[in-house]
């Protein structure tokens, strides 16, 4: 496990700069939303929850690659990151059959993935 420990900045900066990709989506909100869920923004109440999400996400992903720079903030950046991911992989569960054909499924593997490496990081560290 010492391993694990003494090189999960590696970890921190992949696993930040998947989740930094979501910050597009503030750019470009109809696309983020078409590719994530399966459609368009139908209003700009819709446009504005996809940027204000895409730019949340996004933010996260960056204090994921800090804390790979900054031991000391690790533990509260990790918290919040894996219940970020945990409560996405849930939401995205609960409607599951709603979102077949988007890139919603993978986003629900790769959240748990990551979601389970922070919290293995959080027992051992």
């Amino acid at each position: 496990m010492g391993f694990y420990i003494e090189n999960f900045h590696w970890v921190l900066y992949i696993t930040g700069a998947f989740t930094l990709l979501p910050l597009l989506g503030f750019f470009n909100p109809a696309q983020a939303m078409q590719g994530t869920f399966g459609r368009e923004p139908a209003d700009d109440i819709e446009r504005l929850v996809m940027r204000h999400w895409g730019l949340l996400v996004g933010m996260a992903g960056a204090l994921l690659i800090w804390a790979g720079f900054e031991e000391a903030y690790r533990t509260p950046i990790l918290l919040f990151a894996a219940i970020e991911k945990i409560a996405i992989v849930f939401m995205i569960f609960s409607i599951r059959d709603k979102l077949q054909g988007t890139q919603a499924p993978g986003i629900m593997v790769a959240d748990s993935v990551m979601a389970a490496l922070y919290v293995i990081y959080l027992i051992a560290a």
